[in-house]
Formats: structure tokens, C-alpha cells, sequence
């Protein structure tokens, strides 16, 4: 599927709407699913220097992500194993969806915050999940400029599991039945 997005410019000198748009096509890309899926399940390889299809593919995943109602979306999962994440981060005064480039944890939080999560590539599948409170990482922009960025809360979450992504894992490996009892009454303080 494509979608066409318009655009209409204006010329501030004459104060009239040009009559030439300009129509850009962007690909709906298909979002892979299931936990044996081996794109799903493979290590993601950094990307070496961004370049136009890069910037493309982040387009598409901004669309694919938006008509799929996600708040993240990872290369993998529209089957490209590059070190590739689109999150959407909140704070009082705006929402954004921002890529990020070769993102990499700097630190994470000891407290830990066990919550609900689910996946684009798990349709219709929930569990509890436990993930640090906050984070520290850094990441290239599309400017090509590293960026160091601590996040807290949902979108610590989010980025997190965008990027366990990369490494090929799912939040189903991280669900509470899967980690030891020390870890659950960990968890359960924080609830």
C-alpha cells in the first residue's frame, strides 16, 4: 500500500499558493510477527553512515507505526536487521516520535518497574514485564549528530523494548513467569 502525502507551497512574496504540489509516495511496510519469526529473532547490525534509504525507511516506519497505533517500532520488525528504532516520547508539553541510530544503553536504573506490555509483532499477546525505571542512553539522530538522552518512566519502556528488538529479543522472554522468584518479589514492591 502507498500513501501520498501533499504538499502545497506557499510564496511568502507574492502571498499566493503555488498550483505545483508535490506528491511523495511512502510505503506501508508489512510488520513481522511471531515469536520463531528469524528476522525477529536476529541480531541487528549497526548502521555504518545514514544515508537517503535510511532516511526513507524511517519515514515508512513513522507511517506504519502510526496506522498501526504503536508507540515504537524497531527495523526488525518491517524486516531490516539494522540497528534502527522509532519511539514515541512524551513530557508535559509535547509528544514526538524520534528516531534513533545504533542507540545504546549508558546506564539503567537498579529500581525496577514490572507493567503490562505488548508488541506490534505479537498480536493480541500481554504479559507483565519487568524494566528499569530509568535509563541513560545514546544514539545517533538522522542528522548524523550523537545524542545522549536519560528518559524515565514509559518512555525508559518503550526505548528498551525497542531496542531488545535489536538484539533479537521479545518481550515474551522477559515476562515475570520467565525470571526467577527473587526477581518476582523484586517486582512486586515496585507494583
Amino acid at each position: 500500500m502507498l500513501l501520498f502525502q501533499i504538499q502545497l507551497r506557499y510564496n511568502t512574496s507574492s502571498k499566493k499558493l503555488f498550483s505545483l504540489f508535490f506528491l511523495k509516495f511512502i510505503k506501508m511496510l508489512k510488520v513481522e510477527t511471531g515469536s520463531d519469526n528469524q528476522i525477529l529473532r536476529t541480531k541487528s547490525v549497526p548502521i555504518p553512515k545514514i544515508v537517503a534509504k535510511h532516511q526513507a525507511l524511517i519515514d515508512e516506519m513513522r507511517e506504519t507505526m502510526q496506522r498501526e497505533d504503536g508507540v515504537g517500532l524497531a527495523a526488525p520488525q518491517v524486516g531490516q536487521n539494522i540497528r534502527l528504532i522509532l519511539v514515541t516520547l512524551v513530557n508535559a508539553k509535547e509528544r514526538a516520535i524520534v528516531p534513533m541510530i545504533n542507540p545504546e544503553i549508558l546506564r539503567i536504573s537498579e529500581k525496577e518497574v514490572c507493567l503490562e506490555e505488548g508488541c506490534l509483532s505479537l498480536p493480541g499477546k500481554f504479559a507483565e514485564v519487568l524494566r528499569s525505571e530509568e535509563i541513560t542512553l545514546k544514539y545517533i539522530n538522522t542528522k548524523g549528530q550523537e545524542k545522549i538522552l536519560s528518559l524515565s518512566g514509559m518512555n525508559a519502556r518503550v526505548v528498551l523494548h525497542e531496542i531488545d528488538h535489536l538484539d533479537g529479543i521479545l518481550f515474551i522472554d522477559r515476562m515475570v513467569e520467565h525470571i526467577g522468584p527473587l526477581q518476582k518479589l523484586k517486582s512486586k514492591l515496585y507494583l
